[in-house]
Order: structure tokens, then sequence, then C-alpha cells
């Protein structure tokens, strides 16, 4: 144990996972000179919020999808370039690249690496020594064995994609960039309003700050990435579940 540190021992019926969403903490905004110049109230947003949050991502993540696979728009304009004229070794390793979530989630999926058993009750000091060592290794290990199949999983698709057309090789770029610029817009869009529903002007949480999501959008950027960075970060202290 370090010194000062405090050990809080909660079973867990003694918590109410309710109170997650009755509390707040009150955010401070700053300007680029470091100046309060306001502050907010926030809580993580309930059940009925997230899906909603995560609907509206879904919505904004086909909306983009439909821009992008349209010849002429803006969108597709400024996002998909035509890469006819790189090599295909160039290609191959963008694809890859732009696939990393999916070929990480895969990776995840394929690692099965077992704790140790429980030791019994009357095992020596050195075994359970060595059974500690290994339980505070193992996050460690892990870790090490997702991104040895990543790699491995990555070296495979670029294998595969070299072995396809010009044409082939160009819809697969377009698809990956298309599927990852489609993630983020997603993410950002079901930030972005679990935010606008988890901020209020007051502790009580009966005013929320934003009167539309589009207040909240139009926020200047250092303004919204405070609050990004606020909600990201949320962290109800323990004692505070105790029923």
């Amino acid at each position: 144990m370090v010194e000062g540190e405090e050990i809080v021992d909660i079973e867990r019926n003694d918590v109410d996972l309710t109170k997650l969403f009755k509390w707040s903490t009150e955010i401070e905004i700053q300007d680029e000179k470091g100046n309060s110049v306001t502050s907010v109230f926030m809580r993580l947003v309930g059940d009925s919020e997230l899906n909603q949050a995560r609907i509206f991502g879904l919505r904004e993540s086909a909306k983009l999808r439909r821009a992008l696979k349209t010849l002429g728009t803006t969108e597709r304009d400024a996002f998909v370039s035509d890469l006819e004229l790189r090599e295909p070794e160039f290609i191959a390793k963008t694809v890859t690249i732009l696939s990393l979530n999916s070929l990480s989630t895969d990776a995840r999926r394929n690692v099965i690496i077992s704790l140790p058993i429980d030791l019994p009750s009357d095992a020596s000091s050195e075994e359970l020594e060595e059974y500690q060592e290994t339980v505070d290794n193992f996050p460690l290990e892990y870790a090490k064995k997702v991104e040895e199949e990543i790699t491995k999983l990555a070296a495979e698709m670029e294998e595969k994609l070299l072995k396809l057309s010009d044409d082939e090789l160009q819809d697969s770029y377009e698809e990956a960039l298309i599927n990852n610029l489609c993630s983020t817009r997603m993410t950002n869009k079901f930030l972005d309003m679990c935010i606008f529903l988890g901020t209020f002007s007051d502790i009580d949480m009966k005013e929320r700050k934003f009167s539309s999501l589009e207040e909240y959008e139009n926020l200047a950027t250092e303004v919204k990435d405070q609050l990004t960075y606020a909600y990201n970060t949320l962290d109800m202290p323990i004692e505070k579940l105790k029923k």
C-alpha cells in the first residue's frame, strides 16, 4: 500500500448504481489565457439518453456514408481521393492502416489467455508470490499478444490486397476510407449528444445548459474540447455510491 492511499472496501450490495445518473460535478470553462469564464454541471447520461445518442450517431454516420458514396458531392470530393496512380503497395498499406480498428477488434477476439487457477489455502509463500506475479503481468502479456495478433492480421490483409486487380484495390481503399470516416463521425456525434444531454446550468440538473444540440455544436472549438475532455473523464468517487 502506498502511503496516503485509502483502501475502500465496499461490497456489491452496498452500492446504489442509480446514483451514477443523479450525481453531477462542476466543470469550469476557461478562456485561452486560463481565466475562468463560466461553469457548468455535468453528469453521465442514463440508458434512454445513451440510446438516443447512439441512434443520433448512427443516423449522422449513414448520412455521411450516402454523401461519400455519391459522385460529385462536396464530401466525396473532399475526402475520397483517386489513388489509381499510386503504387499497389502504397494503397494496400493505406487500406490496412484504415482498417486497424477492425483488425484490433478481431485480434482481441482471437487472443485467449486464461488467468492462473486460484491456489489452495495452504499454498506456500513462494507459490503465492509466483501466482501474484502472473496476475500482475496479465494485462501486459495480454496487450503483447494482441499487438502480435494485429501485426499478423495486418500482414495477411496486405498480402490479400496485393493479389487484387487495380479496380478491386481502389474499391477496397474507398470502402476502408468510408468506413473509417463514418465510424469517426458516429463516435463524435454520439459524444456530442451525450454532452448536450448531460450538461446543466444548475447543480440540481433541472436546466440544460444548451437550448439545442445546434447551440452546443456551434460553440468555439476550445470550449467544446474542454467539455469533451470533462465528459470523458467524469469520475464519481466510489464513496458516493454507498447506499
